[in-house]
């Protein structure tokens, strides 16, 4: 009998993969896919923060630019010194801008310039710079809610000096009426803004019939101007958004731009400035007028700035640059909140702050270290503890406490994050908070329970800005009541949550 043998019995084994080899390759590939989707919002974050790098970059060498063709810009802020006069040295208020700070925001200011009392009106008078009045508006002063033992926020300039014959608009006087300040609001963003940040409205071909000294045209239907709100109707007041009209003739070689000086009527829009007598008339066709299309854009306050200017008493100046990204004008992007910078520290005790009175005293206590002839007092922070325990030794300080009333809503407490900035209202310095720490609730206050927290800022404290140094809440080390009034007066500060970017300039002259 003949025995027949399988050949390539392997053949009939089953060939594929198991579930366990599909699950660890769906595991592998996830793993993969995974990785790659979070590299997206990655370099989407990182793109959004390289162009808020350079378009700030550009806004601060505009701003820096300014201020070197014009110094007043700087010096002379509000442009009232008389001709002729020494600059800053003319009194202003009872007081004089050597040794002072404050800010130099042109947008702010016109933003703010109303009249709480008539709403369609500008506010009357000129700005205050000091002392902090009762009542103050936003306008005037760089913060808004300010507690009350805290140091007066900073005064906020305007628009400057000799760059403009009126520093309000054109018209002769300050702004009256709601056109005037319509003038004021345009002229402060057409200087704070980058030249480009303009998008389109509508566009559409001019039907206007032939005339001279052309100031308005009207549009095709082709044009939705429905948009297109300059005053609001509700209020009266200018809506805060410019519109211009970019108007080219029929060949498309010619252009002007004029500024939008009122709502829309039907399908016409106007300016204040008549076009050239080259719209007139077509040098090439005979057709009148030269028109053709035209553009109405709107203004994207994307980029602005302002400057925060520290005046020395020699009447030098330090500047920085402060670079907004879509700014917020709600004034509670303003608010002040108790927070004491404090450029030295202590490393024992509750609250970082020593518990004796022998350890919170300046310097070495009961010597006279600076040699001045008076012991204990302010000027001692800082001098050098010779055989000290680290317990007893003055540290450089690089966190500021933000303390609130627990009873605050959550709409009105402050909101630190890392890479923001935090701006001492005192000195008018800026900080860029590096990280967020030790939050405590209910801690027991002057008028209350508080809730704390630490923001860890990512250089150290340069000026203190409360007259308390040593923490224990009284008057009890010789100058620490640098105003006179008797009692202790403590920092502020201010989260503007718009801010992308502060440049420090160098000194500037007068």
């Amino acid at each position: 009998m003949k025995t027949i043998r399988r050949q390539n019995a392997r053949h009939d084994v089953r060939t594929g993969a198991t579930l366990t080899e599909v699950l660890m390759s769906l595991l592998i590939m996830s793993i993969g896919v995974s990785t790659v989707a979070l590299m997206f919002p990655i370099s989407m974050r990182r793109t959004l923060v390289a162009s808020q790098q350079t378009n700030s970059t550009i806004a601060r060498f505009n701003a820096e630019a300014l201020a070197d063709v014009d110094p007043n810009f700087i010096h002379n802020p509000d442009g009232n010194f008389p001709p002729g006069a020494a600059i800053d040295t003319t009194p202003y208020n009872g007081s004089t801008f050597r040794g002072h700070s404050y800010l130099v925001d042109p947008l702010g200011y016109q933003e703010f310039n109303y009249d709480p009392v008539t709403p369609t009106n500008p506010l009357p008078g000129s700005p205050v710079i000091a002392p902090f009045p009762v009542g103050n508006s936003p306008r005037d002063f760089f913060g808004n809610n300010v507690p009350a033992f805290v140091n007066w926020p900073l005064p906020r300039r305007y628009t400057g000096a000799t760059l403009f014959a009126n520093p309000y608009c054109s018209l002769p006087g300050p702004p009256t009426a709601v056109q005037q300040l319509l003038i004021a609001r345009t002229r402060a963003t057409a200087l704070v803004t980058q030249p480009d940040n303009w998008k389109v409205a509508t566009e559409a071909q001019s039907v206007t019939p032939a005339g001279t000294g052309i100031t308005s045209v009207t549009l095709d239907t082709e044009g939705d101007l429905s948009s297109v709100v300059v005053i609001d109707p509700a209020t009266s007041l200018p809506t805060g958004i410019s519109y211009r009209a970019v108007i080219y003739d029929i060949d498309g070689t010619h252009s002007e731009t004029r500024m939008l000086i009122a709502n829309p009527v039907g399908q016409t829009i106007s300016w204040t400035d008549p076009l050239p007598s080259q719209f007139e008339v077509s040098p090439t066709t005979g057709a009148t007028p030269n028109l053709g299309r035209i553009r109405v854009e709107q203004s994207d306050q994307v980029y602005t700035w302002m400057l925060s200017v520290r005046k020395r008493p020699s009447g030098s100046c330090n500047v920085d640059v402060v670079v907004f990204f879509k700014r917020n004008f709600d004034p509670n992007q303003e608010r002040v909140f108790d927070a004491e910078f404090r450029k030295w520290k202590w490393i024992n005790g509750a609250n970082d702050y020593a518990g004796t009175l022998a350890q919170r005293a300046p310097g070495i206590a009961g010597v006279d270290d600076n040699g001045n002839g008076v012991v204990d007092e302010v000027s001692e922070f800082g001098y050098p503890l010779p055989g000290a325990s680290a317990a007893e030794s003055e540290l450089p300080n690089a966190v500021v406490t933000l303390k609130v009333s627990s009873a605050t809503p959550e709409e009105d407490r402050p909101k630190p994050q890392k890479g923001n900035y935090i701006y001492d209202t005192k000195n008018g310095l800026w900080y860029r908070i590096r990280a967020v720490q030790n939050e405590q609730y209910g801690v027991a206050g002057a008028s209350g329970p508080e809730d704390w927290m630490d923001v860890v800022l990512d250089e150290t404290i340069k000026l203190d800005s409360t007259e308390d140094l040593d923490g224990d809440g009284t008057l009890n080390l010789p100058g620490e009541d640098r105003n006179g009034d008797g009692a202790v007066t403590r920092g502020g500060a201010i989260l503007h949550h718009s801010v992308v970017n502060v440049f420090p300039l160098e000194i500037k002259e007068p």
